[in-house]
């Protein structure tokens, strides 16, 4: 296990310190236990297979990284939620810290799935019942609230043909057969954070950490280009 939080005592600070490298490192997790994942510390470029392949920093997307006074881990500015496009109606003010630090929009490696505090997630779960009305329902499967039968329901590359939230995180967790399961749970109202984006919506996205200039470059799915977390060229 290695921290990989803001502190100086964190794996990155450490190495980045002892090996004079930039200030910057990336992760992209695996999404089956038949490949690895693969950790970069200092800066690019990072090319991907095959030979001579191409530069995965010339793709990244970027977003500001929000520093969260009270504790070490990364946030990022979030404005509004949207499925299909359409924004949800929640509070504004839920998605900001409060003075003891809470609310905000966290990354989390630890946490499994995508949690939402209450007060977003009911919103949420009924515009994506909504925009899924047509495709039949299964069994609940616990912690998820929304289950579907996916036994008529088209797959396409980057997987089941179900409405995208921003960040084309990965929504649906296949359960075996033909479920599968909104890939996102209700943190209840008392939750430090108004949301957690979970270790399974990062698996197959390249994210990349520059701590200077507090951004966060992330991929999107590996899968829009046929790729995956462990297709790097680590001779370039």
């Amino acid at each position: 296990m290695a921290g990989l939080g803001r502190s100086k005592f964190t794996l990155p600070l450490q190495l980045t310190t002892d090996l004079q490298l930039e200030r910057q490192f990336a992760i992209c997790l695996p999404s089956t236990s038949t490949a690895p994942g693969v950790a970069f510390f200092g800066s690019g470029p990072f090319f991907l297979l095959p030979p001579p392949g191409r530069d995965i920093t010339g793709i990244l997307s970027y977003t500001p990284l929000i520093k969260n006074p009270t504790c070490p881990d990364y946030y990022i500015d979030v404005q509004a939620i949207a499925v299909g496009s359409k924004v949800l109606c929640f509070l504004a003010r839920v998605l900001m810290f409060d003075v003891l630090g809470h609310g905000g929009v966290k990354l989390s490696t630890v946490t499994p799935y995508t949690t939402l505090k209450r007060h977003i997630y009911w919103p949420f779960l009924k515009a994506f019942a909504n925009a899924t009305k047509g495709i039949p329902r299964a069994p609940k499967v616990k912690p998820f609230d929304l289950c579907l039968n996916t036994s008529t329901l088209a797959s396409i590359r980057l997987g089941l043909n179900v409405p995208q939230i921003d960040l084309m995180l990965a929504l649906m967790k296949q359960m075996g057969g033909d479920v599968a399961c909104l890939a996102v749970v209700n943190g209840g109202g008392k939750a430090e954070q108004a949301a957690v984006i979970g270790s399974y919506q990062l698996e197959d996205n390249f994210l990349s950490f520059d701590l200077d200039k507090k951004m966060l470059g992330f991929s999107s799915t590996f899968l829009s280009f046929e790729s995956t977390s462990s297709n790097f060229n680590f001779k370039s």
